[in-house]
């Protein structure tokens, strides 16, 4: 299969996620990657400190 895309993001974890949206929000052709199929019951960011949520307020999100 070929898919022809301006970027390839690998890994749709919170920086992946956000890039991905920034990215197509402006128009640009994007295909996020992840390896899971499902979402794991692991933590892994639990924590989201001060910027993470200016960053995440900033964008609407």
């Amino acid at each position: 299969m070929v898919v022809k895309t301006d970027v390839c993001i690998v890994g749709s974890g919170p920086g992946g996620a956000l890039l991905a949206y920034l990215l197509a929000k402006r128009g640009i052709s994007v295909v996020l990657l992840e390896r899971h199929s499902d979402v794991s019951r692991e933590f892994r960011g639990e924590f989201l400190n001060e910027e993470g949520e200016d960053i995440l307020k900033k964008h609407g999100l």
